[in-house]
């Protein structure tokens, strides 16, 4: 389009015509939607606008537009032969991050996060799968008796000849631990009881 230029020669008439023109090439400063007075104070606050603009407002963008994923995700490729955003993007160097350009997403690729990428303490029993815990990750005299629950040993985890005297302490043993008793009782002439001796075994 021509620039519009008013001459000293035009008559008054060409100077209404191209005032109106450029009046109307310009628009209406009460319709912009801004606070802005004048079109260059409207450019100056679109320009604060573009460099401002976050994540937040692509998506109220995409949103106020009626825009599906499909839409945005054809704007990423460029479908329409434009060169596309997708290009820009790939694979970081040490693969923690991989991009699929046939999907346009970002992914993990598998066997790649290793405990240095996890925080302490951020793995939890929920994170944990039913008996993923075997003899193989406990270590040696790591389990100790805080870690028993009351009575869960019983004979079936004890081997036999496994509970020697030094292991017994003293006096710990009555007759009330024998599975079956027997009693001899000593008594002098009279019939009174010198000692009373307890056995295991009828």
């Amino acid at each position: 389009m021509a620039v519009t230029e008013i001459l000293l020669s035009d008559p008054v008439t060409t100077l209404v015509t191209k005032t109106n023109t450029i009046a109307s090439n310009l628009g209406d400063v009460a319709t912009l939607s801004t606070t802005a007075t004048n079109l260059v104070a409207a450019i100056n606050e679109i320009n604060t606008q573009v460099n401002k603009v976050d994540s937040a407002d692509v998506i109220n963008l995409i949103q106020a537009n009626a825009m599906d994923s499909a839409e945005v995700l054809a704007l990423i490729r460029a479908d329409s032969g434009e060169t596309s955003i997708m290009s820009n993007f790939q694979k970081d160097s040490a693969n923690g991050i991989g991009f699929d350009s046939s999907q346009g997403r970002f992914f993990i690729p598998s066997n790649t996060i290793n405990s240095s990428m996890l925080e302490p303490l951020s793995v939890t029993l929920a994170k944990l799968a039913a008996d993923a815990v075997d003899g193989t990750k406990i270590a040696d005299n790591s389990v100790n008796s805080e870690h028993y629950v009351d009575g869960s040993i019983d004979t079936a985890h004890i081997a036999n000849d496994q509970i020697t005297e030094d292991l017994m302490a003293d006096d710990a043993i009555g007759s009330a631990q024998l599975k079956t008793l027997s009693t001899l009782l000593i008594k002098d002439s009279t019939g009174s009881t010198l000692k009373t001796i307890h056995g295991a075994g009828a």
